[in-house]
């Protein structure tokens, strides 16, 4: 694991669902709000 911060997400509810890209490069997440949080490298 590398030890600086890849990714910065800020979510609005408690986290029930976190997955990733196959090459690790896109992050989703899913809040009990019924929110979908997608990410990149980029925000």
């Amino acid at each position: 694991m590398t030890p600086e911060s890849i990714f910065d997400m800020t979510l609005q509810g408690p986290v029930i669902c976190v997955t990733c890209s196959e090459n690790g490069t896109k992050i989703a997440a899913g809040d009990r709000n019924g929110r979908l949080t997608l990410a990149d490298r980029s925000g």
